[in-house]
């Protein structure tokens, strides 16, 4: 999953909740990049990590370093389609707002 400040905007009881799936990254081609979209309603500015198997005990940040720094990411405007891409060869994380 993609746990971070926005979660509670997704319907997650809480931020920072990597047990919430409302984020969740799926790899469906199999080709080990998994992907989220979601639609935020307002723009603004969010941090995140990447947490495997729904727990902090593997957890990817800033730069794709193993309990690393938050990633943080500007989402333009409301309404934006918001695409979360993490690499899991490379642990780096992409995040793109249309």
């Amino acid at each position: 999953t993609a746990p971070g400040t926005f979660q509670s905007e997704l319907g997650c009881s809480a931020d920072w909740a990597p047990a919430c799936m409302r984020p969740w990254l799926q790899d469906k081609d199999g080709d080990g990049v998994f992907s989220c979209a979601t639609t935020l309603t307002e723009a603004c500015t969010l941090n995140l990590q990447v947490a495997h198997a729904l727990s902090w005990t593997e957890n990817y940040g800033d730069g794709g370093v193993r309990d690393g720094g938050e990633m943080t990411v500007t989402v333009p405007s409301a309404g934006s389609t918001t695409t979360f891409r993490y690499d899991s060869a490379t642990h780096l994380t992409s995040v793109t707002s249309q």
